[in-house]
This record gives structure tokens, sequence and C-alpha cells, in this order.
């Protein structure tokens, strides 16, 4: 079921979701970033926000108050996939 805060179609919300991964795991801008900081640079904070929540439930982001940061496994993944 599609989620009801939004009325994106998936595969659109799927590049979202990569775009704001692969925001939080450039060599260049490593750390905790904002939801603020996040909202800025995606253009939206309804989006933002959503895609935060998203990929903190697939146990992709950790959250520290209004603080994210990208987990282990989504930083191993993307090396993986920069390996190839």
């Amino acid at each position: 079921m599609q989620d009801e805060t939004t009325s994106a179609p998936a595969c659109e919300l799927d590049g979202l979701h990569r775009t704001l991964l692969e925001l939080l795991l450039t060599d260049e801008a490593p750390g905790l970033w904002s939801t603020e900081e996040i909202a800025t640079a995606m253009g939206d904070p309804v989006i933002a926000v959503d895609a935060v929540d998203t990929l903190h439930a697939a146990g992709l982001l950790h959250r520290l108050g209004d603080f994210v940061f990208p987990t282990r496994a989504a930083a191993r993944y993307r090396r993986l996939e920069q390996a190839d």
C-alpha cells in the first residue's frame, strides 16, 4: 500500500529516498545533518520529512533529536555499489 501522506508514484519516492541517501553518504559532507538542512537541500520540507521517516523506518538512518545520519549498513552498501 502506498504511503497515504503523499500521492507521488512509488518510483518517484524511491528516487527521492536515493537522493537523500546519496546526500548523506557523500564524502564531502559526512556527519550529522539537521532535518532543516535536509529540507533546504531537497527543496521541500514535506518531502524531506517523509524521506527521513521512510529511511529511518527501513533501518537506513539513525535519528538523534533533530539530526540524522546514515547507518553502517547504508554506508557499507554504498561502498559495495562503488566497488562495481
